[in-house]
């Protein structure tokens, strides 16, 4: 049972950086997603500001990746 939950445990830590991957991607489109909606509503724009915050997102979600793999 205590080797069962080593070998799990030691799953888990190798995992970690790779989750952190995508959380930290989700959270960078959604938050910049947000801020373009907000934006969009105070200057009273169609979706101009929500589009540009998506693709501020994804790029920096490409970046965090990239720069997680590089510093393997």
């Amino acid at each position: 049972m205590i080797e069962k939950i080593k070998k799990i445990s030691i799953i888990i830590s190798k995992s970690a950086p790779y989750l952190n991957i995508v959380y930290s991607q989700a959270s960078a489109v959604i938050i910049f997603s947000i801020i373009g909606y907000f934006l969009d509503v105070w200057f009273s724009t169609e979706i101009i500001f929500t589009l540009i915050g998506l693709i501020i997102g994804l790029g920096f979600s490409l970046y965090l990746l990239a720069k997680t793999i590089w510093n393997k």
